[in-house]
């Protein structure tokens, strides 16, 4: 084809643009004068160069999984006169602001990848650039996929640990999320080492690594385990971790107390009477003016008394009366009598628990001495105001040579409830005798004789009164199955099952206080609470586990 028909021109230099690349072309010329045209030159051919690509078109990524995108995309229409020998594969994470290389060259000519190993639920950018043999074409268009998520990774780093007698602490470290933020955990609990898990908390619906399990028995092992979970589903369990609760605290929480007086202090007649403390002191003899003597030292409480005449009964006492409830119910106290036997008449000293009615009802524990012997006895007395006109013997020792000093404790209700001991030795029980005694009982240490012919002394020491004869302890953990009160010396003193959380140990026969421990006892005997050391113990004292 006529490329110039006339150059107009007598240069012999000529450049034709314009054409396709890498494409070969023939040339001949012809000379113009006036006259006509010559016939042509030889022919001369030349190709021009190849170029890059143009840019592929119609880039697609379509997600496969929760680690798969693959992408299509259609050939440039002009391989820049060289042949396609692969792809320029990049990818972004963050929208197409930075882009790296996945794939420098392909080596196909394959319009199609598949790019795996991804992150779930994350979004990536890709674009696509074509090779041939002059170099790399413009990337594509851009097009952009986000993989499936999946349940979260288990969570790792779990650690558990003991914070008291009944709560554990839990926390670990977040995972991976799957692609799907997480919205809660699942915590699993075991009390058998992992053989057997419950599930404590379903959906904690909280993104918080930390959960503290509360409510716990003391000195138990539990085992832990947490899952992460998305909106995809929950992920594997975490490592085990495992604590064993603290060891439980009994602490008195209501002491059964009510009174005491230890009664070893040095004080003369006069200074009692000037500071009587929780006493009054009084008797037939300071009414009736008949000799009575009293004074405290280190053996106790001494309190002396002479009859007007031999055959009339002269007594004196130290009384006392608990003025606001709880009242008390155990009365006891330490008796001396003077001597074996006394020359003539007789002589008692014990302990008197009586009605707080205008009425002489009472019960007494207590020694008698005559020419003879002195003996211990319980007796029930009624009356009216001014005395006694019943007494009934409840109890007498039968033993010959009976001590000169013993224990006497007294617990009643004052209606039907009537128990004694007598050296922590039940002596006399009765749930239907009739006392008619209301309270708050009236309590008299007293001396009393029908010998005018000495003065004679009883001898009082270590009061207390209590508002039982039992010790409660409450609150104790589900699991324990027994209770107990355990001297220095490892003795068991008193024993009781629990039921209910509850366990009421029966203590009225001891002389107080007990310095003892109180012990819960779960399955094997494990010991599950117990105090902090060796305590004094009351009766009437009320415990809880903590």
């Amino acid at each position: 084809s006529i490329v110039v028909a006339n150059t107009a021109t007598t240069s012999t230099l000529y450049s034709d643009t314009g054409l396709t690349h890498s494409t070969t072309y023939a040339y001949r010329v012809y000379a113009i004068n006036s006259v006509g045209t010559s016939s042509p030159s030889s022919t001369a051919s030349g190709t021009t160069l190849a170029v890059a690509p143009s840019s592929p078109t119609r880039l697609s990524a379509t997600v496969a999984s929760s680690s798969q995108i693959n992408l299509t995309w259609t050939a440039p229409t002009d391989n820049g006169g060289s042949a396609i020998t692969g792809y320029k594969i990049e990818r972004s994470t963050d929208g197409g602001t930075t882009w790296s290389t996945i794939v420098p060259n392909s080596g196909s000519t394959s319009t199609t990848y598949s790019d795996a190993g991804l992150m779930p639920g994350t979004t990536y950018g890709y674009r696509v650039s074509t090779i041939n043999s002059a170099g790399t074409s413009p990337p594509s268009n851009t097009a952009s996929a986000t993989t499936l998520a999946v349940a979260p990774s288990a969570p790792t780093g779990l650690t558990a640990t003991a914070a008291s007698s009944s709560q554990i602490n839990l926390s670990w470290t977040a995972p991976n999320n799957g692609g799907s933020a997480i919205i809660g955990y699942m915590i699993e609990r075991s009390t058998n080492g992992g053989s057997i898990w419950t599930t404590l908390v379903a959906n904690t619906g909280s993104t918080a690594t930390t959960y503290s399990n509360v409510g716990l028995s003391p000195s138990t092992t539990y085992a832990y385990r947490v899952s992460a979970i998305n909106s995809v589903g929950t992920s594997p369990p975490s490592n085990t971790a495992s604590a064993t609760t603290n060891t439980g605290t009994v602490s008195l929480v209501t002491p059964g107390l009510v009174a005491s007086d230890p009664l070893n202090k040095t004080a003369t007649q006069q200074q009692l009477t000037a500071n009587p403390g929780i006493w009054t002191f009084d008797g037939s003899a300071k009414a009736g003016g008949f000799p009575f003597f009293f004074n405290e030292d280190a053996q106790g409480l001494h309190i002396g008394v002479k009859a007007p005449k031999a055959g009339n009964w002269s007594g004196f006492y130290a009384s006392t009366q608990s003025s606001t409830a709880p009242f008390p119910t155990l009365f006891h106290a330490l008796v001396t009598a003077p001597s074996r036997t006394i020359p003539a008449n007789d002589f008692n000293a014990g302990i008197y628990v009586q009605t707080a009615q205008p009425l002489i009802n009472y019960v007494f524990c207590g020694e008698s001495t005559s020419t003879t012997l002195t003996y211990w006895s319980v007796v029930l007395a009624s009356g009216n105001a001014n005395q006694a006109t019943k007494t009934t013997t409840l109890y007498t020792d039968p033993a010959p040579n009976q001590p000169l000093t013993r224990d006497c404790t007294i617990v009643t209700n004052g209606q039907n409830y009537l128990e004694v001991f007598i050296d922590q030795k039940l002596v006399y029980q009765s749930t239907s005798l009739k006392q008619n005694m209301t309270t708050p009982f009236i309590f008299f240490l007293e001396s009393q004789t029908s010998n005018a012919a000495q003065v004679l002394y009883g001898v009082f020491r270590n009061f207390y009164a209590t508002s039982g004869e039992s010790v409660v302890v409450n609150g104790i953990p589900a699991g324990a199955t027994m209770v107990q009160i355990v001297d220095p010396t490892g003795a068991v003193l008193a024993t009781a099952s629990v039921s209910s959380g509850t366990a009421t140990l029966p203590v009225g026969q001891f002389a107080y206080p007990l310095k003892a421990k109180i012990i819960v006892y779960g399955s094997g005997n494990k010991v599950v609470a117990s105090t902090s050391g060796v305590v004094s113990i009351y009766a009437g004292d009320v415990y809880s586990v903590h």
